[in-house]
């Protein structure tokens, strides 16, 4: 009789975990839109890399690329607000001067919530209605090629949108 209640719970302990397993629902899908911003050479229309890059979102102070060497960047934006601007930072073009140069990148946009499911609620997609640059010292040409910025699902994805050019 023992044995067979310890064979009894045994197969009821595997009857519930195996329940539990299928009700339960996994969200695989990023909740973050970033923006894809391209550094683009402004003769041949070629990725070309910044070197040196440094990006800070202003108001967070956080370093999102550090003395970086890329020809594309992703950040985020702010989805509790219209604007949001982070600082780049780059080795200075003026002979002599100590300081780096800091030009501010100032994105315009429209936050919209997006039901993905119940299980993984809401993505925020965002529509970019104007990109300047502050304090533009390199003369960087900026182009939204994109304006529609889409959650994207698979942050190990290697190979993102693009939302704007800056030529350099």
């Amino acid at each position: 009789f023992y044995r067979m209640k310890k064979i009894l719970v045994y197969i009821t302990s595997i009857f519930i975990a195996v329940a539990a397993i299928s009700c339960t629902s996994e969200c695989y899908v990023s909740r973050e839109s970033k923006i894809g911003i391209s550094l683009i050479d402004s003769t041949t229309y070629n990725a070309k890399k910044l070197n040196g890059l440094t990006v800070i979102g202003v108001g967070s102070d956080s370093i999102l690329y550090n003395n970086a060497n890329v020809s594309a960047i992703y950040i985020p934006l702010h989805i509790n607000s219209n604007i949001t601007d982070y600082k780049l930072i780059l080795p200075t073009k003026v002979e002599g001067k100590a300081t780096p140069d800091t030009i501010i990148l100032h994105i315009d946009h429209t936050p919209a919530p997006q039901l993905i499911s119940k299980e993984c609620g809401c993505a925020m997609f965002h529509h970019i209605n104007n990109v300047t640059l502050e304090n533009n010292t390199y003369n960087f040409k900026m182009q939204v090629t994109n304006p529609n910025v889409v959650n994207d699902d698979n942050e190990k994805d290697i190979k993102k949108d693009t939302n704007i050019k800056i030529l350099h």
